[in-house]
């Protein structure tokens, strides 16, 4: 069990992924009696976040993500926090964060660069092909991240600076990736594109 102190509650935890993805939904299942929760999300890259159009100090609505862009949708990034809550002072604690993406996308056309870029955020994500045996048309991917791998796993270790570094960086790797993936397998750009973007 991951016990995460009162240096790193679940609303600091939140506050971290919140920097990285763009929130849609949010669900939260708590059971009182045996003190255990389920917090679930569904997520977008950070770039479909929307921005508001401002005239003259009012809002006057939101601009659009950009044709480019929105294929990015095709990602949603699904969490799950499941714990408890701590009876002696209400905190709750993390047991386990689940964080993945899956498409329904074809890539074989570009599988050799998929790998490479499965292989350079390997540190960072988990990338997995599935192909219904069935139908070969159907095919997902499915992208998970390692952020549970920085998660401290006792009481003592808390989030230190370091730790809070480490996530944030997991996160943004994670979001690098599902953008080279987009660029790579939707736009037909190039791993030499991604690289000059800044994105691996």
């Amino acid at each position: 069990m991951i016990i995460v102190t009162i240096t790193m509650l679940y609303n600091r935890f939140l506050e971290i992924l919140n920097k990285h993805l763009y929130q849609v939904e949010k669900e939260v299942f708590l059971n009182d009696e045996i003190g255990v929760f389920v917090s679930r999300f569904v997520m977008k890259h950070h770039l479909l976040k929307p921005e508001l159009i401002v005239e003259n100090d009012k809002i006057q609505g939101f601009k659009s993500a950009g044709k480019r862009l929105s294929t990015l949708e095709k990602f949603p990034i699904y969490v799950e926090i499941e714990g408890s809550i701590d009876p002696d002072y209400g905190n709750k604690v993390i047991n386990t964060v689940d964080i993945y993406s899956e498409a329904n996308l074809k890539c074989q056309d570009r599988l050799s660069d998929v790998i490479y870029l499965a292989k350079r955020f390997g540190d960072s994500a988990i990338l997995d092909r599935i192909i219904r045996l069935t139908n070969t048309e159907v095919e997902y991917l499915v992208i998970f991240s390692k952020v549970q791998d920085f998660v401290p796993e006792t009481e003592e270790t808390g989030l230190s600076h370091q730790r809070e570094l480490q996530i944030g960086h997991c996160l943004s790797e994670y979001v690098n990736f599902i953008q080279c993936l987009h660029e790579v397998i939707l736009k037909d750009k190039s791993i030499a594109w991604c690289q000059e973007e800044g994105l691996c």
